[in-house]
């Protein structure tokens, strides 16, 4: 099991990592102090049809083609941009968590400008995205993100960043850096694995070899030891017949030489 504070660590340089700018992005606020809400003349805990009744109320009061005062025109761009802010879950949340965390209406970086262009304004350091921070801008919106958010609830307690010393751009690259590494050493590791599979099957190979080797060379040996004892004894044999051979022939020469002495005739004598 691997600490808590190490998985904090890790979750923390995650989130880092992974804020994106635009999900903090606040809605501009008035310059006399108004907000969405007070536009559409609804409280701050308004249901969505409330809403929703309020917007087709005032879109039809300010509508330019219908509407003769002269300001009609501005407070119907009022009501359409706070009815789109207010319209969407996730644009509400962000917009109530401005309200309740952000700076006050009426501050002087969210002034109102019906025909602002969003690329033209400058944005506060909670708008910006983590690569264009500098270190102070993130060690700011990281206190802010950390005491409302905590591990991710709006009520757990503020847990100081082990991360402190690095800004977004820092911190990405030290992930990568990080990764890369792990990569690498696994790499290795499985390089050396497979080295020592290969080295073990090598040498099991070669001992089977040379096992084989050796029985060749017991059965070569025991086929020469075979060939050499029927040799001898065949030799054995040989001799041994060829004595006998020639005891018996020389046996059968001296039986007929004395047969043929035996049968010689004696000549007879007659008287003279």
């Amino acid at each position: 099991m691997f600490p808590s504070s190490l998985l904090r660590s890790v979750h923390q340089l995650g989130l880092k990592c992974r804020i994106n700018s635009c999900l903090f992005t606040s809605h501009r606020f008035l310059s006399n102090g108004k907000t969405h809400y007070d536009i559409l003349e609804v409280n701050q805990d308004a249901t969505d049809e409330e809403i929703k009744a309020a917007y087709k109320k005032l879109s039809k009061k300010y509508h330019p083609d219908t509407s003769s005062e002269t300001n009609s025109h501005e407070r119907f761009i009022e009501v359409n941009e706070a009815f789109k802010t207010l319209s969407k879950p996730i644009s509400r949340r962000d917009y109530d968590l401005r309200l309740k965390f952000g700076p006050k209406p009426g501050a002087e970086n969210f002034e109102y400008k019906t025909n602002e262009d969003p690329r033209e304004s400058q944005p506060s350091w909670r708008e910006k995205p983590y690569w264009q921070r500098t270190k102070e801008e993130d060690k700011a919106f990281r206190k802010w993100y950390y005491n409302e958010f905590g591990m991710g609830s709006p009520h757990s307690p503020n847990i100081p960043d082990p991360f402190w010393f690095l800004t977004g751009k820092q911190a990405i690259i030290l992930a990568i850096t990080v990764g890369l590494c792990m990569q690498y050493a696994r790499y290795k590791w499985l390089k050396t694995r497979t080295d020592l599979v290969d080295s073990q099957y090598t040498n099991r190979m070669e001992k089977m070899e040379k096992e084989k080797q050796d029985k060749l060379e017991w059965l070569q040996k025991e086929t020469d030891n075979f060939k050499d004892m029927v040799n001898t004894e065949l030799e054995k044999n040989t001799d041994t017949n060829l004595r006998n051979f020639i005891q018996e022939k020389n046996a059968g020469t001296v039986l007929r030489g004395k047969q043929s002495v035996g049968t010689v005739p004696i000549p007879s004598v007659s008287p003279a």
